[in-house]
Parts: structure tokens; C-alpha cells; sequence
């Protein structure tokens, strides 16, 4: 039995055991699978013919094309960085704070042995009982940090690749973990004192538990390409850290004084166009004093593909990324390193700022330029059927953090390039027959939605939900040309082999236990009443999505 493949075990609520206030907590356990759902929303009411896809004339019926991973928004964070403004927390309530929450949760601190556990159980995967096939290939779809910072990346690539990971922090815990963090009440602490998680929500008080935060782990064991998000390019996943003064954000997050709260006058109404303005304003309020870290360094244009591209052993090199990518700022890329498939990695996040997302002129028109090289047939920016005899067809499956419902960012670019959102891209797209997916993650929610083409067919937007949030899941794909011509994407969630009850002899030198502690904590955080929300509906779980590439006229 896989016991980590969804369609044959699955986690849910289990027993209440601390009532709260507000609600209980509770404990996991295991249930029944979910077997698969077919989606042929693609096929019904197409207009597209169901004929043998031009691409795959040369690959024997029932090939499976390739197998991948998706894991996406671990948000590794540096939970003491003074550039983290937990204390907008406070205002949740207050639209004017929608971009700026969520700012902290129970479980962060948890998120690095449940990423550890996470790439051991991908490492030991074994082939499924779909296509008798291994994962060959993973894809991070970004937001792997919370804070832009060097630190956080260090611990990212540590992660995934195997290797060490240092402690959250080099002597008694600190920011709101200490023992003397103004209105630390208002967050969960593992120390026997009052705060309002315990006694709202039944969370337990398991003193001592980060004492030991440090970590080792074996990584994927796989090859895996890298994909850039908001959380990578911005402070908290919103501030461009670049607007003028240059360096103030980096002065703060690298120095010695943490905000504890908003400052006096903060203009709540238009917040989000003040801080985009003047990003230095949220952190201005009263402070305590931590120890200063230059390795909280903000990272700058071209650091996040520098850093893959020094990794020991990356395999793919750089994890995708090239020279190029450093050299110009930028992360957006395309890999052939699997016969038949193109896969296609678009870098999202807006340089302005906040947390939606867009591309540039330049990175869309570098877009059509690789749909061509793989499509022999496709439709013309008027309309008509066009060739490109000088392609070799291929499949294409589209990666990015931002998916195209979330792509409607289009404040002023600082470089003055115009910007793009998900209408423009999905247009592109849907020129082009062999575009069968589209994945991505940003959203913390698990959705499988259609985008029909009457021409083309149509492909499949693949969201992901998050590693941070419940339900901590990864996501398999395995990409099947069937007998009849169509191609099936098969979808299967995957959880993290840590142990399912979390609290059943919690060991805090062990990565497997804190990971499982991780993911309990993140199915009681309160924004996840029911625990449903993320987790989507069967159709956007366990799923097999059809889908035909036709021949063009």
C-alpha cells in the first residue's frame, strides 16, 4: 500500500480534546481514499476534434509522457526578522489590512521539519498504481520563503536539496517567542502561559518544544526546477524593498530593533498605496531590541537565480534557472529535460509591489516565442490557423506562482515596462493546442478549473494548495497519452509521512514528529473551522483531467 497516496489513505478530523472559547482543538486521524474523479469538461461541448494529438504520432498508445511532483508556498520563515509585522494580526478584521494578513500563524516555526519530511516522503514515493511510474521530476511553484531574505533561501535550498539547516535562532528564542514580547498574549507560544490561542481555540502547552529548531535533511532525491514568487521578491510577500532610500528595508530587517505594533498615525485608509509609497512607514512603531543578523539580508534582482545556480550538486542545474536569469533579475525560463514535454516557468511576481501578480511585455513576447518552437500548429494574433516548420512538437505544461485569476496586477512597473495580467496570457495560450496545463500555487487552496478554447480544446488551470496551511499536501501529476488520442493528466494528492497523530509521543528532536505536529496545528488554526476551505472538492483533489491536442486546418 502508498500509504501517503490519497486515493488509498487519507488524514481528517479527528477526536475534540481541549475546548476553547471560540472552538476545540482536535487531533487527526486516518481515513477512507479517494479514488479518482474523471474530468472531461475539456471533451463535452468542445468543438475541437478528438483525433490523435500531432505530437504524440511517434509515442507507442498508453505512454506515460512523465510523472512530477508540485509543492508550492512553504513560506520559510525567519520568525524573529524585524521586517515581519506579525502585529497586523491584530487588525484582521480591518479591510484596509487584507494585504498585509496573514502576517503569523501557530505553526510557522513548524514548517521547516514538515518541508523535511515532506521531500523524504517524495524521495521514497515508488511508482504509482496508475501509470507503474516514479516521480521523475518536482516543481516548486514559489512563495519556498516569507520574507525575501538570504537566510530563508539558505534554508529553502538546504531543504530540498539535503543538507543542514540552522536553528530559527542562535541562543534563547526571540521576537514573539520570548519571554518578554509586548502583547505576546495575542499569539500562540508553547511556554505554560495565557494567550489567546489556548484559550480560544484548546491549543497545548508543550514547553520547551523550540528549544532545538536546527535540522538535517535528505531532500527530494529527485531533479527539480525552481519557480519565483511575491514572498521571494517582497518583504512579506507585498513590499518592494528597492523604493526609495535604497537599502532602508535591508538596514531594518539586518538590524537590531523588531516593531511590535503599528506606529502612532498610520494611515489606515489607502494603507497598502501608503506602505507601497514609503515601505519603512509600517515599521516605524514601538520596538524591542534583537540581535541584528547580516545574513537576514534582503535579496536583490538576480539573487534568487545566483543562489540555485551556486547550490552544490542542483540538479537540474541552477534548478532551472541560467546566468541569464541572474544576470538580467528576472526567473523566468523554459526546460526540455523530458522527451515530448516542454515545460514552461513564467515569473510572476510585480516588482512595484503587493501580492498579486502580472508579467512584462518582454516575458510575454518571450512566451509566444517558445510556444512556437514546440507547436507546429497553432492560430495566428488574427484568428487563422498557422504553421511553424521549423518546430519539433512537444506538450507544454505552464508553471508559475501566480495562476490566471490571480494574475491582475497591474500597477506601474519601476522599470516602466507595461504590465500583463491572466486575460492576456490565457489569450496566448489558447493559440496553441498542445498547452495542456497550467499549475501554480499563491492561493493556499487546492481548484482543478477548466479553460475551453472552441479551436484549440482548451487546457487545465492546476492550483495547489499550500505546505504552510492545512491540508500540507503535495501533488502528483502524471501526464499519460491514452489509446484513443486524448491525453490524461492524473492527479493525486500526497501527504507527508510524518506521523498522523501528532501529539502521540512528540519528539522535538525529530523532524518526522514536528512535521506532523505542523500539520495538526495548521488543521486547528482558526481560519480553518470545518478544515474544508483548502482543502477544495473532490473535482480539484484526486482527479484525471482529459484532454486532446487537435489537428489544425
Amino acid at each position: 500500500m502508498r500509504t501517503r497516496d490519497t486515493s488509498e489513505q487519507t488524514i481528517v478530523r479527528g477526536d475534540d480534546i481541549q475546548p476553547g472559547r471560540l472552538g476545540s482543538y482536535h487531533r487527526l486521524t486516518t481515513g477512507p481514499g479517494e479514488p479518482h474523479q474523471r474530468r472531461l469538461d475539456l471533451l463535452h461541448g468542445s468543438e475541437a476534434p478528438h483525433s490523435r494529438p500531432p505530437s504524440m504520432t511517434n509515442v507507442r498508445p498508453s505512454h506515460t509522457i512523465a510523472h512530477l511532483v508540485q509543492l508550492t508556498d512553504f513560506q520559510i520563515a525567519d520568525v524573529a526578522s524585524p521586517t515581519r509585522f506579525e502585529f497586523a494580526e491584530r487588525h484582521a478584521t480591518d479591510p484596509n489590512f487584507s494585504e498585509f494578513i496573514p502576517a503569523q500563524r501557530p505553526q510557522e516555526t513548524l514548517v521547516r521539519p514538515a518541508l523535511a519530511t515532506l521531500a523524504a516522503t517524495i524521495r521514497t514515493l515508488g511508482p504509482s498504481p496508475r501509470t507503474g511510474t516514479a516521480p521523475q521530476l518536482a516543481i516548486a511553484t514559489g512563495d519556498v520563503i516569507d520574507n525575501a531574505q538570504a537566510n530563508e533561501l539558505e534554508w529553502y535550498l538546504a531543504l530540498l536539496d539535503g543538507g543542514e539547516v540552522g536553528p530559527l535562532w542562535p541562543g534563547d528564542p526571540e521576537g514573539l517567542y520570548s519571554k518578554d514580547w509586548p502583547g505576546a498574549d495575542w499569539f500562540w507560544s508553547p511556554e505554560d502561559r495565557p494567550d489567546r490561542v489556548k484559550t480560544d481555540w484548546g491549543f497545548p502547552t508543550l514547553p520547551g518544544l523550540l528549544a532545538h529548531t536546527g535540522l538535517s535533511s535528505e531532500g527530494m532525491g529527485i531533479p527539480w526546477l525552481a519557480c519565483h514568487g511575491n514572498h521571494e521578491a517582497l518583504v512579506q510577500g507585498v513590499l518592494p524593498p528597492l523604493v526609495p532610500p535604497v537599502g532602508a528595508l535591508n538596514a531594518i530587517t539586518t538590524g537590531s530593533s523588531k516593531p511590535w505594533d503599528i506606529p502612532d498615525g498610520l494611515p489606515h485608509e489607502d494603507l497598502l498605496a501608503a506602505t507601497l509609497a514609503d515601505p519603512s512607514l509600517i515599521f516605524s512603531g514601538p520596538a524591542v531590541a534583537v540581535r541584528p543578523d547580516p545574513a537576514r539580508r534582503l535579496l536583490a534582482p538576480g539573487d534568487f537565480a545566483a543562489a540555485h545556480l551556486a547550490a552544490k550538486g542542483a540538479q537540474p542545474p541552477g534548478h532551472g534557472l541560467s546566468e541569464d536569469n541572474a544576470r538580467r533579475g528576472d526567473a523566468y525560463y523554459h526546460w526540455d529535460g523530458i522527451d515530448g514535454l516542454r515545460i514552461i516557468v513564467l515569473d510572476t511576481a510585480h516588482p512595484g509591489g503587493a501580492a498579486a501578480g502580472s508579467i512584462g511585455a518582454g516575458q510575454l513576447e518571450w512566451l509566444e516565442d517558445r510556444l512556437k518552437e514546440v507547436s507546429s500548429h497553432f492560430i495566428d494574433p488574427s484568428g487563422r490557423p498557422a504553421r511553424h516548420s521549423g518546430s519539433t512538437d512537444a506538450v507544454v505544461l505552464i508553471a508559475s506562482h501566480h495562476g490566471p485569476d490571480t494574475l491582475t496586477n497591474l500597477l506601474p512597473c519601476p522599470t516602466g515596462e507595461t504590465r500583463y495580467g491572466g486575460a492576456e496570457i490565457v489569450a496566448l495560450l489558447h493559440r496553441f493546442p498542445n498547452v495542456i496545463g497550467w499549475i501554480s500555487g499563491h492561493v493556499h487552496i487546492h481548484s482543478v478549473v477548466p479553460y475551453p478554447h472552441p479551436t484549440t480544446g482548451g487546457f487545465w488551470s492546476i492550483t495547489t494548495a499550500s505546505i504552510m496551511d492545512w491540508p500540507s499536501q503535495a501533488r502528483e501529476l502524471e501526464i499519460v497519452a491514452n489509446e484513443d488520442g486524448t491525453i490524461s493528466i492524473w492527479s493525486t494528492l500526497v501527504d507527508h509521512a510524518g506521523p498522523v497523530d501528532a501529539l502521540d509521543d512528540l519528539d522535538a528532536h525529530s523532524a518526522a514528529s514536528l512535521g506532523a505536529l505542523h500539520r495538526e496545528f495548521a488543521s486547528n488554526h482558526m481560519w480553518q473551522i470545518g478544515m474544508d476551505p483548502l482543502r477544495g472538492t473532490l473535482l480539484d483533489r484526486n482527479v484525471e483531467m482529459l484532454v486532446t491536442i487537435p489537428e489544425m486546418a
